[in-house]
């Protein structure tokens, strides 16, 4: 059986339909297969109602519904997998652009497979909030809906354990950051670790901008930039617009023009701004997977 199995999948790139026509996958026609493009993009999973009941995104769409079709590692995947009746796409060629867009369509649409899937990640968050004192306080707390956090965490341990980093690096309180609950001074004070702001000895200013600094690598702050991309077609590019600090949204443009204010304007589709897709620019920022980064620099408006 394991031998015919292997021998079935190795078959998957000539005839992708054979796993479809050996009753794996129910209510699909496998015909479509075939027209499924092996680009990078977001593809929609449809019931026989038509509903959509997954949004996802891949580099090889057409190789990423095979996975879903064939999918008979646990319950949820087989039931997913038995009720797709058709497929539906959008290409991004970025896959910056692709993870912006899977993630403003799962929260526009909220298909059911999508929201037993989220429940389980990111669940924790880091807050700030500036106290009675004048002091930046750190707090790590499950996530509630409608809550923007400086950035989230799939378990409260790895939360605390950034939060645990970030504190030594940067000289900060303890029990500013939720780390010490205490009356008094925090642990490190008597260490000379902390310099006295949990008990009123460091201005309120001096320890506020080293929080701010250990929180940079999380912000945008007031920064203006494109991310040009590869687009969807080899002469095409894609551009995704942070606009002082806020995620304004994506679009695409001819690779042989030069992008101007006039260009961008009128090529930028907007979106919404919220925690997940900047954490998404950041990520990507920070391992270079785009083209090139473009600073904005703005006049006085």
């Amino acid at each position: 059986a394991t031998v015919k199995l292997f021998e079935l999948l190795l078959s998957i790139e000539k005839q992708p339909e054979a796993l479809i026509l050996k009753g794996i996958s129910t209510g699909f026609d496998p015909e479509k297969l075939k027209s499924l493009p092996q680009e990078t993009g977001v593809y929609y999973l449809h019931n026989s109602h038509g509903d959509v009941i997954y949004v996802g995104k891949s580099l090889n769409i057409r190789d990423r519904i095979v996975q879903h079709l064939t999918n008979i590692s646990t319950r949820k995947a087989l039931e997913m997998s038995q009720q797709i009746a058709d497929i539906t796409w959008e290409l991004t060629g970025s896959e910056l652009v692709a993870l912006l867009l899977e993630s403003y369509e799962i929260k526009r649409m909220l298909p059911v497979y999508n929201r037993a899937q989220r429940r389980n990640t990111f669940s924790f968050g880091l807050f700030d909030k500036i106290d009675s004192n004048g002091y930046i306080n750190l707090e790590i707390k499950r996530i509630k809906e409608g809550d923007q956090p400086i950035t989230s965490y799939a378990s409260k341990t790895s939360a605390q354990n950034q939060l645990f980093v970030m504190v030594e690096n940067h000289q900060l309180c303890q029990k500013l950051s939720g780390l010490y609950k205490s009356k008094g001074a925090c642990f490190h004070y008597g260490l000379k670790q902390c310099f006295g702001a949990c008990i009123g000895e460091e201005l309120p200013d001096d320890y506020n901008r080293r929080v701010e600094e250990a929180l940079r690598p999380f912000q945008f702050g007031d920064d203006s930039f494109l991310v040009i991309d590869r687009g969807r077609v080899p002469t095409e590019r894609s551009a995704v617009l942070v606009l002082r600090g806020c995620y304004k949204g994506f679009g695409f443009f001819d690779g042989n023009e030069q992008i101007t204010p006039v260009i961008m304007e009128n090529i930028v589709k907007s979106y919404p701004d919220n925690r997940d897709v900047r954490q998404i620019i950041r990520q990507h920022l920070r391992l270079h997977k785009v083209e090139k980064v473009v600073k904005l620099v703005f006049g006085e408006q």
